[in-house]
């Protein structure tokens, strides 16, 4: 399935050209496999890139490219006490306030996607996730000031649909804490600026199976109600060292990932039986919560309840009714590390009964360090 990528021949061939010890047709069939590894980067990158949902335009599609001077957004530069929050809702800056809201009572079930990202090089991925999620989504962006006049520039040229709203969490490069990632509030900040009833936790390197938002809006209604219901979006991994073997940014493990994705249980499947899929990483136990029977569910049962876990460090992607009553995340968890365990069990402690979901899922690609 990766056989196109670059391998020990080509490693070979290489040492012989600066060797000058490579035949003619060896340099021939070298250059013949480096334009063939070319037009191959360029179709994963254009197939990474050539998805379209279209959520308020007929003309732009969400996350796609609109002409610079059809909107200008500005970088601001200068903050108060080192930090500045920008709220934009769609491709439109809105007042950002800190004013507590909660869903009523009556207010229609819906389901906000809640995204974090330390700076702005993830930002190549959000048309893929806005294709993956047709629902409403909060992004948080964490940036230094040298970034924003990307992250504007990002705003300025990409058509963002209303369902979007991107906070940008900027803080002044001069303050010494500008390099410590503070994750827990930024999840709390997005999960404060949710206009839904309820809201789902993910994170950028996720791709997720195309029928997650369906699935989700598909639940029982018991769950709509329960302010002690959580549930789990199943994540899987592939094996890492076969995709890092064959890419070597961020972006063309995206791409490459994206390539091989399993969209529905059978092809899951089949990638686990090819050994491509894993549903643990190895030597890691923060994910074992997939028992053998949810590959054999039902296509009618939407969820299944989760009556024990195996092990007492997890850290699933919930999903969950937000409330006045409802935990946060405790933001003295910085940087990565622990802070989705602590929210997890803080749920546990506190009484929660938890639910997988049946016949969605999501994909975690691996990337370089």
């Amino acid at each position: 399935m990766l056989e196109f990528k670059e391998n020990d021949w080509i490693q070979d061939v290489r040492a012989a050209i600066s060797n000058h010890t490579a035949t003619s047709t060896l340099i021939e069939q070298y250059h013949e496999f480096q334009n063939a590894l070319i037009t191959r980067k360029l179709q994963l990158r254009s197939e990474f890139y050539n998805v379209s949902h279209y959520s308020d335009s007929s003309i732009h599609c969400d996350g796609c490219d609109i002409p610079r001077n059809q909107k200008k957004v500005k970088a601001i530069l200068n903050y108060q006490n080192g930090l500045l929050i920008r709220k934009f809702v769609g491709n439109e800056e809105v007042e950002y306030t800190d004013t507590p809201w909660f869903p009523s009572n009556d207010h229609k079930f819906d389901v906000t996607a809640i995204v974090t990202a330390f700076g702005y090089n993830r930002l190549f991925a959000l048309r893929q996730f806005m294709y993956r999620y047709q629902g409403p989504i909060v992004l948080v962006i964490y940036a230094t000031s040298t970034q924003e006049v990307h992250l504007v520039r990002y705003i300025s040229t990409h058509f963002i649909p209303k369902r979007v709203t991107i906070l940008f969490y900027l803080v002044s490069r001069y303050l010494q804490s500008s390099t410590v990632f503070p994750i827990n509030r930024l999840r709390n900040l997005a999960i404060r600026n949710i206009r839904t009833t309820h809201f789902l936790i993910l994170d950028m390197d996720l791709r997720l199976s195309l029928n997650t938002y369906k699935e989700v809006m598909s639940l029982p209604q018991f769950l709509y109600h329960s302010n002690r219901s959580a549930v789990i979006l199943p994540v899987f991994f592939y094996k890492s060292k076969q995709i890092l073997a064959h890419c070597s940014s961020t972006e063309s493990c995206s791409y490459l990932s994206n390539w091989i994705q399993p969209e529905n249980k059978l092809e899951l499947i089949e990638c686990i039986n090819r050994k491509i899929c894993i549903s643990n990483k190895n030597n890691i136990r923060t994910h074992m919560y997939v028992m053998p029977e949810w590959f054999t569910t039902s296509k009618e049962s939407h969820v299944s309840r989760v009556r024990c876990f195996i092990t007492n460090f997890m850290e699933p992607y919930l999903m969950v009714k937000y409330s006045p009553t409802l935990p946060l995340f405790e933001e003295r968890f910085v940087n990565y590390g622990y802070n989705k365990v602590q929210y997890f069990e803080h749920l546990r402690q506190a009484g929660f009964q938890f639910y997988i979901l049946n016949h969605a899922f999501a994909m975690d690609f691996p990337h370089p360090e």
